[in-house]
């Protein structure tokens, strides 16, 4: 009898601590960049699964920087780049999810790793979380030889007025699409990719001016982000 009780009792304490709020790329997100590259970009779509509707911050911990580099993220809106912590939160309904997060590392020409825990977690229950590790690789043109096969090489003309060119190259075997956000980390466009080398034509016509960032993603990751510009 004492021992059917223990083993209900653990059963009992994980179901308790069963978080909320997932992360729909996973516990770890990392991206490769050139270190000439202005800005490089990660999106993570941050799920409710629960029933009730939660409001939630977003906190940063930096345990790695690129030397020379400059960082920042968004969670509704932008933040100064020291700002660890979401001052308002997000409300998530239930059983649902947003994409609102970016985190934006600009190498400024400087080779490094830049790497952070973005934690999300419900104001009324700090212990209510997701944990996602984000790595941010900055690194010589042309040395990521892996990444070949997934990144956008031109985006013309840019900055774009009525449309632009987007040619890729993407590995097929990993549902690859090409997704636009614009600053606030809001999408914009998702454009699945139905060739492996190809070009897009991405009407700019009905976009705020402004900037906006084009994201080559394969199996749910980032593989590579180019800045586009509309102009008005």
């Amino acid at each position: 009898m004492k021992k059917l009780f223990t083993l209900g009792l653990v059963a009992f304490t994980s179901f308790a601590f069963a978080s909320s709020l997932e992360c729909a790329e996973g516990s770890e997100v990392t991206v490769y960049i050139d270190d000439q590259q202005f800005e490089g970009v990660v999106h993570l779509e941050i799920e409710n699964v629960s029933s009730n509707a939660l409001d939630v911050h977003c906190a940063r911990n930096v345990t790695e920087d690129i030397d020379g580099g400059q960082n920042y993220f968004c969670w509704t809106q932008c933040y100064l780049p020291g700002a660890d912590l979401s001052p308002t939160p997000s409300t998530i309904p239930a059983n649902s999810s947003v994409d609102l997060f970016s985190a934006h590392v600009k190498p400024q020409g400087n080779q490094g790793v830049f790497r952070a825990t973005y934690t999300f977690f419900d104001a009324n229950n700090p212990t209510d979380k997701v944990d996602v590790m984000v790595n941010v690789y900055s690194t010589p043109v042309g040395i990521v030889a892996h990444n070949f096969e997934n990144e956008i090489s031109l985006i013309s003309p840019n900055p774009a007025n009525e449309y632009t060119i987007v040619t890729y190259s993407a590995n097929q075997d990993k549902n690859s699409k090409l997704v636009i956000y614009n600053m606030l980390g809001a999408k914009i466009e998702e454009v699945e990719l139905l060739e492996e080398n190809g070009v897009v034509k991405v009407d700019t016509y009905k976009m705020k001016a402004g900037v906006y960032f084009v994201n080559l993603v394969s199996d749910d990751k980032i593989m590579s982000t180019q800045k586009l510009v509309v102009t008005k």
